[in-house]
């Protein structure tokens, strides 16, 4: 099956088990990369663009639930107190987009809780594809779901077992 893309999408994106997935962008200039304050050098950070903590927390309540109803990784949510992940998910969210406070994750650290699930790289690939979609769904602006989506995949070696559903191309 071949996706045809409106002429108004930039292009699709895979999620790595061959499902493509059309999206589209959407210029908003309320949320343009800089907002000025005070003396108009200052710029906002990435999580005062997002509306602070509350506007984060709806952002993470919907993928923390789209990731727990997903058909593929929905399983690791099974049995887990969903509030909790969703907090922690928050709090680690927010570091990277610039929450001034440092000290807000409250969670173990990513390896201790992850590595016991057995995640491997296929079931990472989905969750990627599920924040991508979340974040174009809330219609975060492209540069902080581009940076958002490079520091997650960076975890990948500390989150999945490395294991890989797909054959290896060399």
């Amino acid at each position: 099956m071949r996706w045809t893309v409106p002429r108004c999408s930039v292009g699709t994106f895979g999620n790595g088990l061959g499902i493509r997935t059309p999206i589209r962008y959407r210029h908003n200039n309320a949320r343009t990369a800089y907002a000025h304050a005070g003396d108009g050098n200052t710029a906002m950070s990435d999580l005062d663009r997002l509306g602070g903590m509350e506007g984060l927390h709806k952002i993470v309540r919907d993928f923390v639930h789209q990731e727990r109803d997903d058909m593929i990784i929905g399983f690791f949510f099974e049995g887990r107190e969903i509030a909790k992940i969703v907090q922690r998910e928050t709090e680690f969210a927010a570091m990277h987009l610039g929450d001034k406070s440092q000290e807000r994750y409250s969670g173990r650290p990513m390896g201790v809780v992850h590595q016991p699930l057995k995640i491997g790289k296929g079931h990472f690939r989905r969750r990627l594809a599920i924040l991508r979609a979340t974040l174009l769904r809330h219609e975060v602006p492209h540069d902080i779901v581009e940076r958002w989506l490079q520091h997650d995949q960076r975890l990948e070696a500390l989150i999945t077992d490395g294991t890989d559903c797909l054959p290896d191309p060399h």
